[in-house]
């Protein structure tokens, strides 16, 4: 592993770097919406440049207090490359640096806590993180199946084996809370100002919207279950 620059991050007095080849974008804030059965450590879901991300607690995941995101100085960071699915949250951006190599030392770290070299400056001893090992820590947990009969659980023959775990986003419409699968979903997007109508469509159609070089055909699902379909800055489409 070679590292030639950082992001060097901080939480009170301790200091981590990042390596800036796996940084995307540095946000002030992003939207989150929570997604229920994961770890303490992953804040929610978050539509940034077009796709949606797993926004993980950096603190959490370092099994430190969480972070403050409401703070003026935290970041979002979205990640790119193998980590382009996920971002995290970190308390304090300070600047980046490109590293001298006599001042780095990689260390044989067993423990998987994510720290993989320190970077000395004048003021600073720097902790260099691991995305592999640190975002592994955040990763669902795994349940097994349960038969249940006369009021009894039993495991099944699979109740050994971890089953396929499987994300889902949670929405509500009236006083109704539904469950959409997250590997279908691209995107999710505020309301546009408008919609282009379709002469003859179904009453839940609300039209169609460009999106990049697409064109969407909209539909509203209050409108197929016969809910209230009036609009509020809390409604989203979902791509």
């Amino acid at each position: 592993m070679s590292i030639e620059e950082i992001l060097i991050i901080k939480d009170g007095d301790i200091h981590y770097g990042i390596s800036t080849e796996y940084i995307d974008q540095i946000l002030r804030s992003t939207a989150l919406t929570p997604v229920i059965l994961t770890t303490k450590a992953i804040l929610g879901l978050s539509a940034v440049s077009g796709r949606i991300v797993t926004v993980y607690d950096m603190n959490l995941l370092l099994d430190s207090k969480a972070i403050d995101v409401a703070n003026d100085a935290t970041r979002f960071l979205s990640l790119r490359g193998e980590f382009n699915n996920s971002a995290i949250v970190v308390a304090e951006v300070v600047e980046s640096i490109l590293l001298d190599e006599a001042n780095l030392e990689y260390i044989d770290n067993n423990n998987d806590d994510g720290i993989v070299a320190l970077y000395k400056t004048e003021k600073n001893i720097i902790q260099i993180l691991d995305f592999s090992a640190l975002l592994a820590k955040g990763k669902l947990v795994s349940y097994d199946k349960k038969d249940v009969k006369d009021g009894i659980s039993k495991s099944s023959d699979e109740s050994s084996k971890n089953v396929n775990e499987k994300r889902f986003l949670f929405v509500r419409m009236a006083n109704e809370h539904y469950a959409i699968e997250l590997d279908i979903l691209r995107e999710i997007m505020n309301l546009p100002e408008s919609f282009t109508e379709i002469a003859g469509s179904k009453d839940d159609i609300l039209g169609m919207m460009p999106l990049r070089d697409e064109l969407l055909l909209v539909s509203d699902l209050r409108r197929f279950f016969s809910f209230d379909d009036s609009i509020n800055d809390r409604n989203r489409i979902l791509v």
